[in-house]
C-alpha cells in the first residue's frame, strides 16, 4: 500500500459517521475510481482490524506465543483483503479462477 493510500485510509477510518466518510471519499477520490474502490475495500476490512486491536494485539505482549498468534491474525486479515482484491480483479478480467483463462 503506498503512502497516499495509507494516509487517505487513515483519515477515512477516523470518520465514524458513514455520511462524513462518504463525503470524504467523494472529495478525495472524485477523479480516481480505482483509488475509491481500493479505499472502500480496505475500509470494509476495518472492523476485523479494529476487533483485533481491541482484542489484545495492541496490548503489550509478554508471551511470545500470544505475539505469534496476534501476528498470524494480522496475516489472515491481510490475506483475506488481498484475496478479495484478487477476486475482484479476476472478475474484471473475466477469469473464473486462478487456473482458468478467458477464452478468446
Amino acid at each position: 500500500m503506498n503512502s497516499d493510500v495509507e494516509d487517505l485510509f487513515d483519515a477515512a477510518r477516523r470518520l465514524k459517521d458513514p455520511s462524513q466518510r462518504q463525503a470524504f471519499l467523494d472529495a478525495a477520490c472524485s477523479q480516481d475510481s480505482r483509488l475509491r474502490r481500493e479505499l472502500e475495500e480496505l475500509l470494509a476490512f476495518e472492523p476485523d482490524a479494529k476487533a483485533l486491536l481491541d482484542g489484545g494485539a495492541a496490548r503489550k505482549q509478554t508471551n511470545s506465543l500470544a505475539a505469534e498468534a496476534a501476528l498470524q491474525e494480522w496475516i489472515d486479515i491481510l490475506g483475506r483483503w488481498k484475496a478479495a482484491k484478487w477476486r475482484k480483479k479476476a472478475q474484471e478480467l473475466g477469469a473464473a479462477s486462478p487456473g482458468k483463462t478467458k477464452r478468446q
